[in-house]
């Protein structure tokens, strides 16, 4: 062989085309891809059988442990979910108690009105205070004249009783 770079390359002849897989019979295919296939398959058989196994422990689960009290917590869950009725029923018993926006405007009402009310009273009490105040001046006036009175009724006595006759005496 020579390393002639102008000798003439030789042709290959043509091979025939591979068979596309399923297009024959089952040894037709590539020994690669139909590993590749059953290994795939085993799989999701597998999955499926793991898939179906836990929604059967979880159906069994729910089924079995709904109305147990053997520790799995649905006792306490049964007396926390009956606390909250309970809880609920005072709450509604407490909010049907309530008073509503009418009896609220109508309580709204008797305020203003005893506010009223309250502020005549206060107005009454002080012109009583006042006409007191008076009383107790016009007692005070009168017991001051009852006492001038008494002293010019003893004097009258005094000139009455007097040997002129009531002429006043010459000091």
């Amino acid at each position: 062989m020579s390393d002639d770079p102008t000798r003439p390359i030789p042709r290959v002849p043509p091979q025939p085309p591979r068979p596309r897989a399923g297009a024959g019979e089952q040894g037709d295919r590539d020994p690669d891809r139909s590993d590749g296939l059953r290994g795939l398959q085993t799989a999701v058989v597998v999955l499926a059988v793991v898939a179906v196994a836990a929604l059967g422990i979880a159906v069994w689960a729910l089924v079995d442990g709904g109305g147990d009290d053997r520790g799995g917590g649905g006792g306490r869950n049964a007396q926390a979910v009956s606390a909250l009725r309970s809880d609920v029923r005072e709450l509604r018993r407490q909010v049907d108690e309530l008073p509503s926006a009418d009896d609220l405007s109508a309580l709204q009402k008797d305020v203003d009105e005893l506010s009223g009310r309250l502020d005549e009273a206060t107005d009454d009490l002080a012109a009583a205070r006042d006409a007191a105040e008076g009383v107790e001046r016009l007692r005070s006036d009168l017991d001051g004249l009852r006492s001038d009175l008494d002293a010019l009724a003893q004097r009258v006595e005094d000139l009455e009783a007097a040997p002129n006759g009531g002429a006043p005496a010459a000091p």
